[in-house]
């Protein structure tokens, strides 16, 4: 088997030598002028961030993604899929179409910056997937965004950086969250159904969780009942009903981490699976890496100075590189991770996982079972070929 490239611009630019020139130097160095033909559908997969964070996925480098693509006269299609719950503040939320086109457009992703249609992958409730069948520890199944079925080449632009639940956000996130619907995002956090309890619910005068339900698996007569047969498992209900004030639909996830991280790992098997492997180019935006998701609305300091940009064909390989690089960094002083030496596992430190029941936060491995669990899925290679492009530009 022969072990996949990571390539690698570093954030050393000069006047005429951008980030967005080095980015597109990776863009032709992994193939994707050749593999973009005239009238495909390129999907660019990537995250617009919570409003308040301001360490998302700048917006210059998606749209230098869509030009790229437009050069090659593919038809880019920029696209995130729905987070879970329900519910927006005053400039948008993540868990409907609707909410997420203003939060997106707030942070500076339109159709009019990016010069690109701005989609949801599983369509305006999180809930428009297709089915695909896994043999896996934890699943079965993958519910996988349904838009992706229509992509003839999917670029996966991820921001990297950590994650409270499973260490890392990285490639394989993306993958595993990011392109499967709200049944799989919850399978992955916790795969019990929502508690019911009837006693706790306001009757016919609510109904809150009866509107907002995609599947219409809830009915108020006259305390709630839910046909988990028709269940999606989109925690619409447990939002609303949080909403109204009530207790009478709760959820319980988010306790083991290990597990939560297989479970999502089983996920991206799933997407590579039902949309196809060869689809697939991934890149990793290694620039402002705090410890926390883009999907939380703060933005803490910066754990190391900017590294660069990754690209590979392979999800575990790029992951792999990136935390090596990572790790080799000097750690900002005032960081999460501003007392670890260089070489040092900076993940391990700076995202640990608070206990449910104490609070109490312990370092966790999770970003490296992402990688350990992936290989032994098949899903890629933790090891790589490590090969730096960028030059300085001849004068």
């Amino acid at each position: 088997m022969t072990t996949p490239d990571v390539l690698f611009v570093d954030r050393t630019v000069w006047p005429r030598y951008s980030m967005l020139d080095k980015l597109e130097v990776l863009w032709k160095k992994i193939g994707l002028n050749k593999a973009i033909k005239e009238d495909d559908r390129v999907i660019i997969k990537t995250h617009f961030g919570a409003y308040g964070n301001l360490m998302y996925m700048r917006p210059a480098l998606m749209r230098k993604v869509v030009d790229l693509v437009k050069a090659l006269k593919g038809w880019p299609i920029l696209a995130e899929t729905a987070g879970l719950g329900y519910g927006a503040g005053l400039y948008g939320g993540r868990t409907t179409a609707a909410e997420y086109y203003k939060m997106a457009a707030a942070n500076g992703y339109t159709i009019g910056t990016m010069g690109a249609p701005i989609v949801l992958l599983d369509g305006y409730w999180g809930a428009d997937t297709f089915t695909v069948p896994i043999k896996g520890k934890h699943l079965d199944r993958v519910e996988v965004a349904m838009a992706l079925r229509d992509a003839d080449v999917v670029v996966v632009m991820t921001h990297f950086k950590g994650h409270g639940g499973t260490g890392m956000g990285g490639t394989l996130k993306n993958l595993g969250i990011g392109c499967v619907g709200k049944y799989s995002k919850t399978m992955m956090h916790g795969p019990d159904n929502p508690i019911v309890n009837a006693e706790e619910c306001k009757g016919p005068d609510c109904r809150k969780c009866e509107r907002v339900c995609p599947t219409r698996c809830i009915t108020v007569d006259p305390k709630v009942v839910i046909d988990f047969d028709r269940c999606v498992h989109c925690i619409h209900c447990v939002s609303a009903c949080r909403q109204a004030e009530a207790k009478a639909i709760t959820a319980k996830w988010g306790e083991n981490p290990p597990a939560s991280t297989e479970r999502m790992i089983e996920n991206a098997l799933g997407v590579l699976e039902g949309v196809g492997r060869d689809r697939f180019f991934y890149f990793n935006v290694a620039l402002d890496i705090s410890e926390f998701c883009d999907c939380m609305p703060v933005g803490p300091q910066a754990m190391v100075p900017d590294l660069g940009i990754f690209a590979s064909r392979d999800p575990v390989a790029i992951d792999a590189a990136s935390i090596d690089k990572l790790n080799e960094a000097l750690p900002i002083p005032s960081s999460a991770c501003g007392d670890i030496a260089p070489g040092e596992d900076k993940l391990a430190v700076a995202t640990p996982w608070p206990d449910p029941h104490t609070g109490e936060k312990t370092p966790t491995q999770c970003h490296l079972l992402q990688l350990d669990y992936a290989a032994e899925l098949g899903v890629g290679s933790k090891e790589y070929s490590f090969k730096q492009v960028d030059k300085e530009p001849s004068k």
